[in-house]
């Protein structure tokens, strides 16, 4: 195997499944791009070294080299049978890691024309990776579907890259395999939450939930379970639990959402796709919510009247209150930080930037959140808010007070949050948590209203 630093482009594109291996290992050239950030390599401080490796699906290093930018790797013979995940790193001066990249686990003897493109970006910082999205959605939702495809669909708007409108339930893919967009036909719903299950996805929108196979075109209209409501979860974010069973949970619809009233509904969705229901003690409205290992989903904020914190395990149907004080904060975002301890970052509170809370969720009695303040705030009022835990801190993506899409990272040691600008400024963007250990930012619009059609990416330092 031998590495190329040279741009790639045509890749084919589709939504087929990588499969085949062949007798003889084979020749396979890792292509490393730099997207359109080129000069990612020679800014200060410059990459001195860059360091490419091959694990096997137990996290084993099969295959190894180095070589200063610009040179040649050869990574030796590998099994084309074998799923691989390729990483390259790149070192500065001082040995430390600048810049980062990761494939998605791939049969080494399946590659199309045996050319593995590998895009690498500083770490810490929003790079995008080639190609774009054919379309934007504004306000729209975003998912992984068959753990290759961000997908960007629904919203108030879609617009390509001649300004014309296209309905905005069709759906727009960003293939990690290849580094290019891709498109689907309108799917039977506007989705405006959304669960998915390898090519298949749970469209939810105001008056129902439908499963749509992108793979196959087969679609099933779904009942909602006794007890719960579409209408009650729709706009609701989801939050993934590691074994595969996933929560929409109504509560966090933003309060300036239509039809948001407070709700304690949550839609339980387990690995084969079964729908059941599940409920809070608290109507909430504006909450945040997160998977914490261990505890199960944590919902916070959303009420100033009644207890702040709730928890509810992957198999029961009621959550249970934890001892907090109430908490009005609206449009949160909410992270694990460490075992039992989720971060709230960004929302709003009393016309106001909430501040930096930490809840320990294992407190029995007079709870009180860890509020880190003055400097923990977030220093603008940041509505709609995702959050990503990571080593460091707490990424924070959401919408200022003009609907500008924003990120900022909130550290774990207390010193105040650091924004972290996109490479193109948008407004009403969707991010999701992709399958390469990236935070991806898709579509919206640019100030000047033109279509933001590249995908931004953020690598965790």
């Amino acid at each position: 195997m031998r590495l190329a630093w040279r741009a790639f482009s045509n890749l084919v594109l589709g939504l087929g499944a990588v499969a085949g291996c062949a007798d003889e290992p084979p020749e396979i050239e890792v292509q490393i791009t730099l997207g359109h950030e080129t000069d990612a390599m020679r800014v200060d401080p410059a990459v001195t070294e860059v360091v490419v490796e091959a694990r096997n699906a137990d996290g084993d290093v099969v295959a190894k080299g180095s070589a200063a930018p610009g040179g040649s790797i050869d990574l030796g013979e590998i099994v084309s049978s074998e799923l691989l995940t390729f990483e390259t790193r790149g070192t500065d001066g001082a040995g430390e890691v600048v810049l980062r990249g990761r494939s998605l686990a791939v049969l080494a003897g399946g590659l199309e024309g045996d050319v593995m493109p590998l895009f690498a970006q500083r770490v810490g910082a929003f790079s995008r990776p080639p190609g774009a999205l054919t379309r934007a959605h504004v306000g729209g939702v975003a998912a992984v579907v068959g753990e290759r495809w961000l997908l960007s669909t629904g919203g108030s708007l879609a617009i390509d890259a001649d300004g014309v409108d296209a309905d905005p339930g069709s759906a727009d893919f960003y293939d990690l395999l290849a580094w290019g967009g891709a498109v689907s036909s309108v799917m039977p719903r506007r989705a405006r939450s959304i669960v998915t299950r390898g090519t298949a996805a749970l469209l939810i929108d105001d008056f129902g939930a439908t499963w749509f196979d992108f793979e196959s075109g087969d679609t099933a209209e779904v009942e909602a379970p006794e007890g719960l409501s579409f209408g009650l979860i729709v706009g609701g974010i989801t939050v993934d639990a590691p074994d595969g069973v996933s929560f929409v949970v109504g509560s966090t619809r933003g309060v300036e959402e239509p039809g948001a009233l407070p709700t304690r509904d949550i839609l339980r969705v387990d690995a084969d796709g079964v729908l059941s229901a599940a409920s809070l003690n608290v109507s909430r409205a504006g909450a945040t919510a997160t998977w914490a290992d261990g505890v199960g989903l944590v919902v916070v904020g959303g009420s100033g009247l009644e207890a702040g914190v709730e928890v509810l395990g992957e198999d029961q149907d009621l959550a249970r209150t934890l001892p907090f004080p109430s908490d009005a904060t609206t449009g949160a975002g909410l992270a694990a930080v460490s075992e039992g301890v989720v971060m709230r970052v960004g929302g709003v509170v009393a016309g106001g930037p909430a501040p930096t809370a930490l809840f320990p969720l294992g407190c029995t009695a007079e709870c009180v959140a860890d509020v880190v303040a003055p400097e923990g705030a977030i220093a603008v009022e940041l509505a709609g808010v995702r959050a990503f835990g990571t080593a460091r801190g707490v990424l924070a993506i959401g919408r200022d007070e003009l609907e500008g899409t924003r990120a900022f990272l909130v550290p774990l040691d207390r010193t105040a949050p650091v924004e972290v600008p996109l490479r193109e400024p948008r407004r009403g963007a969707a991010v999701v948590a992709a399958p390469n250990g990236t935070l991806a930012v898709l579509g919206g619009q640019r100030e000047d209203g033109s279509p933001a059609l590249t995908v931004e990416g953020w690598f965790p330092p």
